[in-house]
């Protein structure tokens, strides 16, 4: 299958035209070993279109109302399919509604990689009359467990005995998880891994900070945690979970981490359960047993995420 993702996004391009390692979107064209171009480059040759079975637009920012207008041009042949990732509890403050449903109505198969978003997006496609009920369905983005494991896997014995915990570029929390981790049992260490985007305030917060790092630079500071812990409230899959995971770090995580009920269930709490967080954490400083145990667990529950069965999910789809 000849695969084609398609962007506005020429501030970012040269970034995507790099091996491209983390778990998310981009992941879809390493595991198709397909392209990314520029809707910019191709607008004028739009016949180019047709030589793809499949092209891929992620209907946010840049590159949203994209796809309506692609669609006008693929005259029956190559499959349009649209992803959206953007939370649901940011669609007041970031989303461009007259587009956004543009995009959902041009769609030959879209989908997106939380429930709450998908069952939203069937119902604005129900509301039009014009998709019928269904239409959106849920797949989260592939990640490559080998090249990460390969890049970053750490023995657990050289490890530090320390919590990695990220500050995320949305929702920006940082004075409730720093109360969570305070004073843990047997000197362990908690640290931060900055998000690109919002200021960091970093005084007084942690053993270790590393804001906004390369990505590069902070996968290797995770690989040498034992622990993860992400206070997440807004709706998202949750990338931290699954690159954590992949280096064998049991996630401390809440309900609208997506990704956090699948791989880590046990330690999945509500943003309101405090004491029950704070638990989880302290058992697994304290019980090394079970640490490794959901960390072989969260490996296991993770493998039909990786490239192989992501690729065989989409296909099915697009069949």
């Amino acid at each position: 299958m000849k695969y084609l993702l398609l962007t506005e996004g020429t501030a970012f391009f040269p970034e995507l035209l790099k091996p491209f390692e983390r778990a998310g979107l981009y992941n879809w064209m390493k595991a198709f070993d397909g392209e990314v171009r520029l809707w910019g480059d191709i607008a004028k040759r739009t016949h180019e279109l047709q030589q793809y079975d499949v092209i891929h637009i992620n209907a946010y920012g840049q590159d949203l109302g994209l796809a309506h207008v692609v669609s006008q041009y693929l005259d029956g042949g190559p499959k349009l399919v649209v992803n959206l990732d953007l939370s649901i509890n940011y669609f007041d403050k970031e989303m461009d509604f007259p587009n956004f449903i543009k995009d959902v109505l041009a769609a030959d198969i879209l989908f997106s990689v939380e429930p709450t978003q998908v069952n939203f997006i069937n119902y604005v496609a129900h509301a039009m009359k014009r998709k019928k009920p269904g239409y959106c369905v849920l797949m989260p983005h592939p990640i490559n467990i080998p090249m990460l494991m390969d890049k970053a896997w750490i023995d657990y014995n050289e490890r530090m005995n320390a919590v990695a915990f990220q500050y995320h570029k949305y929702d920006g929390h940082w004075s409730i998880p720093k109360i969570l981790m305070e004073k843990l049992p047997n000197g362990w260490l908690s640290s931060m891994l900055g998000y690109i985007g919002n200021p960091l305030p970093v005084e007084g917060m942690r053993h270790m900070i590393m804001p906004y790092c390369e990505w590069d630079m902070y996968l290797q500071f995770l690989a040498r945690c034992k622990i993860g812990f992400e206070y997440r409230t807004h709706k998202a899959a949750s990338r931290f979970v699954m690159e954590a995971g992949a280096l064998g770090i049991p996630v401390v995580t809440t309900k609208d981490s997506h990704m956090g009920q699948i791989i880590y269930p046990e330690i999945c709490h509500e943003i309101e359960d405090f004491f029950g967080i704070r638990q989880s954490l302290e058992r697994l400083v304290t019980d090394e047993e079970y640490r490794l145990h959901l960390a072989r667990e969260g490996l296991d529950r993770l493998e039909p995420y990786d490239f192989e069965n992501s690729k065989k999910r989409f296909m099915e789809l697009i069949k």
